[in-house]
């Protein structure tokens, strides 16, 4: 059977080079040294529903829209090493809310990423991050765009290509770093990533995304987590990688059912 499809879909069959990238699930690929990419990256979200605690669908009181423009800067340091940070600006609406709406700067996030692993198919890397908090605003008068903590994370990043299928996977652990008093009821975060593309020709890689993020609460609060799936495109141009999907919130507790729709470029130097 595989041999059929691959005769009726010659195109298929092409030998092309995989593009390693995801849209929102992160990879195990540094840039090379001396190298640079810069990305800009837009997203719109809206949701009219949420789940309660026992992961069933209740109505809102009010639409929360969110509008965000993100840039992210990374260079290459050494072999298998590189470095980047970002920051975004966003609007906030949420007519369920007091105040009901709020924008501003988000966290600042820096990082690296070091490949520890690399074969024909198959790299490994982790990547630390830190978020600093400079999105706070002031949450009295307008729905804040960031916070006041600041955070670390770990990664663990899987980037693997078989003929034209490309994999993505990851496991991150995220910590709210700070005072007691400061922190309230976060401790952190758990995330878990999965992607799968197909390198369709040269320029285009359709895919699908599975993501899982539980945030950590203090011991007598329960976790809220959300489950959710992006569909999307990535094409690789001279002028750079586009991409564009759909992310959808199917499953989750304490948290909203949100529908969210992205813009990506990011080019290389």
């Amino acid at each position: 059977m595989r041999y059929t499809i691959l005769a009726l879909l010659p195109s298929l069959c092409l030998a092309v080079e995989v593009e390693a990238a995801k849209l929102a699930t992160p990879d195990a690929i540094p840039i090379d040294p001396g190298a640079y990419e810069v990305g800009v990256g837009l997203d719109w979200s809206r949701s009219t529903s949420y789940f309660d605690g026992e992961a069933k669908l209740n109505d809102r009181d009010g639409t929360a829209i969110g509008r965000q423009v993100s840039l992210s800067f990374a260079a290459g340091i050494v072999e298998h090493v590189d470095a980047a940070i970002a920051l975004g600006y966003a609007r906030l609406t949420d007519g369920s809310a007091d105040p009901d709406s709020g924008s501003g700067l988000t966290d600042v996030t820096v990082g690296a990423r070091w490949q520890f692993l690399k074969n024909e198919h198959l790299a490994l890397a982790v990547i630390p991050e830190l978020s600093i908090p400079v999105g706070d605003g002031n949450p009295d008068e307008e729905i804040s765009t960031g916070s006041h903590l600041w955070g670390a994370s770990m990664t663990v990043a899987a980037t693997a290509s078989i003929d034209q299928l490309a994999l993505g996977a990851a496991l991150s652990r995220g910590w709210v770093v700070g005072r007691d008093q400061d922190r309230g009821d976060e401790r952190g975060s758990f995330g878990a990533d999965l992607a799968v593309g197909w390198q369709l020709t040269e320029v285009i890689q359709p895919e699908v995304e599975l993501h899982y993020v539980r945030d950590i609460q203090a011991e007598d609060i329960l976790d809220p987590y959300v489950v959710t799936v992006t569909v999307g495109v990535l094409a690789s141009t001279a002028y750079g990688r586009f991409g564009v999907g759909v992310d959808q919130a199917i499953d989750g507790k304490n948290t909203d059912r949100t529908t969210t729709v992205t813009l990506q470029w990011v080019k290389g130097f």
